[in-house]
């Protein structure tokens, strides 16, 4: 089994770079764009299970990470390198990958045939987006905190 967190962020560049950027990071209207001067940074983490410590912490085991600020192709490719490298590959059953729902971290996820499993917060801002009824909301959110998720998926 092998774990995986696949996430990104949007990292300021330097006062230079953002003013070439300037010219090209507007929109259609001719406005500076939301990330104007940000360039996203995609960061991939794998690792085989967990051990806890003497403090009663759970330490993550054999963990290998990998960061881009490349395309997303470019990163799938030498992320998939770097755990060929690491890990067994061929031994591993399941992939089971942890992130938020953004496009291109489904694209990765589906691109190795890894299990995608949202985090809480991006998890319940898809029930909040799908289920617009309160009640009905609540019976997810209370079927999901007790492990009975079968019995709200009928």
């Amino acid at each position: 089994m092998l774990f995986e967190e696949i996430d990104g962020a949007w990292l300021r560049l330097q006062r230079e770079k953002r003013q070439t950027l300037s010219a090209a990071a507007t929109n259609a209207a001719g406005k500076p764009g939301k990330k104007l001067g940000m360039r996203p940074m995609r960061i991939g983490t794998a690792y085989t299970g967990w051990t806890q410590a003497k403090d009663g912490r759970h330490n993550t085991a054999d963990k290998a990470a990998y960061v881009s600020f490349g395309d997303i192709s470019g990163f799938t490719s030498s992320y998939e390198t770097l755990l060929r490298h690491c890990f067994d590959m061929g031994g591993a059953e399941r992939r089971v990958a942890n992130g938020g729902g953004e496009g291109w971290i489904k694209a990765v996820a589906e691109a190795n045939g890894s299990i995608l499993q949202l985090g809480p917060y991006h998890r319940s801002r898809a029930v909040t987006k799908a289920i617009s009824t309160k009640s009905y909301r609540k019976l997810m959110f209370d079927a999901i905190s007790g492990k009975g998720v079968d019995n709200a998926l009928y």
